[in-house]
């Protein structure tokens, strides 16, 4: 976690000691979006045990999503927000740091992170998928009907890479070398570049105020706070218990994915409120997992 601030910090540097502009940001994130984040992913995929990903924890974790991702889109027009952003605030509150962050939260609290593997799947299998065609949808990026635009956004590349990830776990492919070391270094860089991307735009950020803030509140409480109870009414629910209880909880406070970012980026919506929620939900996300290991060891 503490990696990730430095980071940010970094980009925050190079803006105020003007080595890079205040948009150096744009350039970054497109990078990130469409050569490390592929990368990542198409790894992620490729080497994920899909036998080991599946149980009740999961199945809680999922549909605290979606009741996530339904409330603040109904929520949304109160809030005075597009389509568009409704959708990317929406994502901001259910879309998770399921991969470096949420394994090391997993590892500190429960001692292993299997239960990050079904999360990741869900998130760019179906989260991923579906961000992609609402902001088609509602951008009209593609200019045309429902089925150019459903297609547009599956040629996105972060979802050909997590087919093509997919592809290469079913079939049991041994990647040669040659590929596999250029890959894991470009997906290792994502997260230090994305970090470096929020930093810089977060030194031309100003401070949100009055009614502005609502989507931004929403966001991140929907993610530190109203999570982690829809969970755990859903896991009495399916009678979880024990160790399988606790990450599944873990997980419940993970941070904001920061790869949203990227996103947000690539459509031009909602940047500010990405970026933010990022940043506040990933420092807000510490206590809350210190009170659900206290909770639990306590």
């Amino acid at each position: 976690m503490w990696t990730l601030l430095v980071y940010t910090a970094i980009g925050f540097a190079l803006v105020k000691f003007r080595v890079v502009g205040p948009g150096a940001d744009r350039g970054l994130s497109r990078i990130v979006f469409f050569v490390t984040m592929p990368a990542l992913l198409m790894r992620t995929v490729g080497s994920a045990d899909l036998a080991d990903v599946f149980s009740r924890g999961l199945i809680a974790n999922i549909l605290t999503a979606l009741i996530l991702l339904a409330v603040y889109y109904g929520l949304g027009g109160r809030f005075g927000l597009s389509g568009p952003e409704r959708t990317i605030g929406a994502m901001a509150g259910a879309y998770t740091n399921a991969g470096n962050v949420g394994i090391a939260y997993l590892l500190a609290a429960v001692g292993e992170a299997t239960a990050s593997a079904g999360v990741i799947m869900f998130q760019v299998l179906v989260l991923v998928p579906f961000v992609f065609f609402m902001l088609d949808r509602q951008t009209d990026s593609a200019g045309a009907g429902p089925w150019v635009r459903a297609r547009h956004a599956l040629m996105q590349p972060p979802l050909l890479s997590v087919f093509a990830g997919l592809a290469i776990n079913l079939s049991g492919w041994d990647m040669p070398r040659a590929l596999t070391v250029p890959i894991d270094a470009l997906a290792d860089a994502t997260v230090p570049v994305m970090m470096i991307a929020m930093g810089v735009s977060l030194a031309s950020a100003q401070l949100r105020r009055g009614r502005d803030a609502l989507p931004l509140a929403a966001s991140v409480g929907f993610r530190v706070l109203l999570s982690p109870i829809v969970t755990f009414a859903l896991a009495m629910a399916l009678g979880l218990e024990g160790k399988q209880l606790l990450a599944t909880m873990v997980v419940a406070v993970f941070p904001t994915a920061n790869n949203l970012f990227a996103i947000a980026h690539r459509y031009e919506v909602g940047v500010g409120l990405v970026r933010d929620a990022v940043v506040i939900s990933a420092l807000a996300s510490m206590p809350m997992l210190v009170v659900v290991a206290a909770i639990f060891y306590g």
